[in-house]
């Protein structure tokens, strides 16, 4: 039966009280971006103004030439511009890609669409929600265990996802459940 209590990164019942491990802390807060310049301007070239990767290069190269003040210019190249976005972990999964084929019989005459491969763009539903329970804050924003929710005159209500019959169907015994009144 599942009970919904919390468990070790293992899934190893915790004993009651035992607070979760405190979260590893990124090496800096850009992380992993080196500081707040270079993440804002990676933020203004792909986000706000869709740089172009030529312009990018040559904004990165009228920079180069500028030191005034003796630093480098944030990135050396657009691929450094992308391989540092495509590295951000916080609040994305990455996209995966799946090329699909109809493999049916094929009418005559034949929409186009029956001869074609379709790339089917999609994130892994794990991921996404491996990265939500991850985030603190989530924390105390949603149930995390089915229930059966009852107003004062118990009658029962449903609110979210977790309080349906579904979730309540596929995790838990019928004579064991969380009850919640309003």
């Amino acid at each position: 039966m599942l009970q919904g209590l919390p468990c070790d990164a293992n899934g190893n019942p915790l004993h009651p009280g035992t607070k979760p491990p405190p979260r590893p802390l990124p090496e800096t807060p850009w992380e992993p971006y080196a500081n707040g310049v270079q993440f804002k301007t990676a933020d203004f070239l792909y986000r706000r103004a869709e740089m172009s990767a030529g312009n990018i290069d040559e904004l990165l190269d009228i920079w180069a030439e500028s030191k005034e003040n003796g630093e480098d210019p944030p990135f050396q190249s657009h691929e450094h511009v992308y391989e540092t976005i495509d590295a951000t972990r916080h609040g994305d999964a990455p996209w995966k890609c799946l090329a699909v084929t109809y493999n049916g019989e094929v009418s005559d005459p034949c929409p186009s669409w029956q001869m074609g491969e379709w790339e089917v763009f999609y994130r892994d539903t794990d991921v996404v929600l491996t990265q939500m329970l991850e985030n603190p804050d989530f924390d105390g924003q949603f149930d995390y265990a089915p229930y059966i929710g009852l107003d004062k005159a118990g009658k029962r209500y449903w609110s979210d996802f977790m309080s349906g019959n579904f979730a309540y169907r596929q995790s838990v015994c019928p004579f064991h459940f969380h009850e919640f009144r309003s």
